[in-house]
């Protein structure tokens, strides 16, 4: 049950350190621009009080995380990129709206909007983390072939005599926290994306299972599951919401219905 929990956790030591200038790997030369080739992805600095991560930096807090930075408020930040063609981005979003635990809803929690000139579908939920509440930003959108995925996390910062118990506080303004990183990204087409083979059942792997040519073996179990091409595989970070003890989660592309794979 500790999955979710312990990525927000590490977010949230990331953030801390990063406000003391403690940062792994941060030094008095900062890292300028990030580059994801494959999908034609650019991050510029935002600014010089923010700290980029590359792709190693960046997957170290989500596998399937390609850039990312993190901000002087706090703010984290990440890039994902999963192959996921043609799933319902509608759908896709809904599934993670109802399955965050202990979240509040923004007063747009849900919203279809253009980013970067594409269709996108923005969440923005809330929930409490020890002694903090995040405000987090999720943008999915497709590009280069894939189901790009923008989640930033923004700690509150508590008002003076604040405890957990007198409410969450102040809610994020996200546009403002927010824009100078939308304003380094850039996105440019490419025609034969590299990063990730373009199937909704691409091999991956877990401790004693594994999917393999379209099947999901599990070794524990001794299942094998061969997968219909009309369900998709949700990525981790998503796989994770839905049930934090989920070693599979899979989202059926026409009707939204959700199937979770677990194991004791």
């Amino acid at each position: 049950m500790g999955g979710l929990s312990s990525i927000r956790a590490l977010l949230l030591v990331l953030v801390t350190a990063s406000a003391w200038g403690m940062l792994p790997g941060a030094s008095a030369t900062e890292l300028e621009v990030a580059r994801c080739p494959e999908l034609g992805l650019t991050l510029l600095r935002p600014g010089w009080r923010w700290t980029l991560l590359g792709r190693d930096e960046a997957s170290q807090l989500l596998p399937n995380a390609v850039l990312g930075a993190v901000g002087p408020g706090g703010q984290t930040v990440l890039v994902l990129a999963d192959a996921e063609p043609g799933i319902d981005l509608d759908a896709f979003a809904r599934v993670q709206l109802t399955s965050v635990p202990g979240s509040a809803p923004a007063a747009e929690a849900l919203a279809h909007i253009t980013y970067a000139g594409r269709p996108a579908v923005r969440l923005r939920v809330s929930y409490p983390q020890g002694a903090v509440w995040i405000d987090e930003e999720d943008l999915y959108f497709t590009h280069a072939g894939q189901l790009i995925h923008i989640q930033a996390k923004v700690p509150r910062a508590p008002r003076p005599g604040w405890a957990p118990s007198s409410g969450p506080g102040l809610r994020t303004d996200f546009d403002t926290a927010l824009a100078a990183f939308h304003a380094a990204l850039s996105l440019e087409e490419v025609t034969q994306p590299a990063l990730l083979p373009p199937s909704p059942t691409r091999d991956r792997r877990g401790v004693g299972w594994r999917v393999h040519d379209g099947v999901f073996e599990h070794a524990l179990a001794g299942v094998e599951l061969p997968i219909d091409p009309a369900w998709s595989i949700l990525p981790a970070a998503a796989a994770l919401r839905v049930d934090e003890d989920a070693e599979l989660v899979l989202l059926h592309r026409e009707t939204g219905a959700v199937l979770v794979w677990l194991y004791d």
